[in-house]
């Protein structure tokens, strides 16, 4: 795969990692460059916000770990897990690691997309299990008669986007 085909590749998963919160503690690394997350929340890499940007580095200095074998003198063996014939490593703790190996999808509601929010309450029953589990509530009709606009604010506040529809309906309608 060419240079700019990669290129494109890794701003594409950086933009798919960001929207659904899962950016945090991750490093790519193709082509000689390394595009990390960036901690500070103050690096830039074009347009992809929140990422450092590396030229000429060497995946193994990043990609290199203790395996269980043992030298002559019993000291643990250090290998590099990247392999020069893929198109990139990938370097990730955090909530991408939290998804891949417990099947667990935590992530700072603050680091979801807009976009993704909406996906999220037109799939899941995220917002009904909230009311059930915190105000007793069962149908959002109850809630709304019972707790009106103010609670809507403390949502939209938790959650961060606006409440404005859920599954298509006007909020207002329910």
């Amino acid at each position: 795969m060419d240079s700019s085909k990669t290129q494109s590749l890794v701003s594409d998963l950086i933009r798919f990692l960001q929207k659904w919160g899962l950016w945090e503690d991750t490093t790519i690394l193709a082509n000689g460059n390394r595009y990390s997350y960036s901690a500070e929340r103050t690096c830039c890499y074009g347009s992809l916000n929140y990422v450092e940007f590396e030229e000429s580095v060497n995946p193994e200095d990043y990609t290199r770990g203790i395996t269980e074998e043992r030298d002559c003198l019993g000291n643990p063996v250090w290998r590099s897990f990247s392999n020069p014939e893929h198109i990139l490593d990938m370097v990730y703790e955090g909530p991408l690691c939290m998804l891949l190996r417990y099947d667990t999808y935590e992530t700072r509601k603050s680091e979801i997309s807009k976009e993704t929010w909406e996906y999220i309450f037109d799939h899941t029953d995220i917002l009904n299990d909230y009311l059930y589990e915190n105000m007793n509530v069962s149908v959002l009709r109850i809630f709304w008669r019972r707790y009106w606009r103010i609670n809507l604010i403390t949502l939209t506040i938790l959650y961060g986007i606006r409440l404005y529809s859920i599954r298509g309906k006007n909020i207002r309608s329910l």
